[in-house]
C-alpha cells in the first residue's frame, strides 16, 4: 500500500514539475524584472569594481603576449 501511494506521488510531481518553453519564459521575464528593480533600488556603484571589470575586459581584447 505504501509502495502504491509513493508511486502516485511521483507520478504526480514529475507531471507538474515538467520543464516547459512557458515556464522558461515566466523565469527569463521575472529574472529581468529583478535584475531592472534592482539597479533602480541598489544599483552597484563600486568604483573599484568598476575598475578591475575594465582591466579584464581590456585584458580579454588584447592578443595573447607569447
Amino acid at each position: 500500500m505504501i509502495e502504491f501511494v509513493a508511486a502516485k506521488v511521483d507520478d504526480a510531481a514529475n507531471e507538474t514539475d515538467a520543464w516547459t518553453e512557458e515556464k522558461n519564459a515566466r523565469r527569463v521575464a521575472l529574472q529581468d524584472q529583478v535584475c531592472r528593480h534592482q539597479e533602480r533600488v541598489a544599483p552597484l556603484n563600486n568604483r573599484a569594481l568598476e575598475l578591475i571589470l575594465e582591466a579584464l575586459e581590456q585584458r580579454a581584447s588584447s592578443p595573447p603576449s607569447t
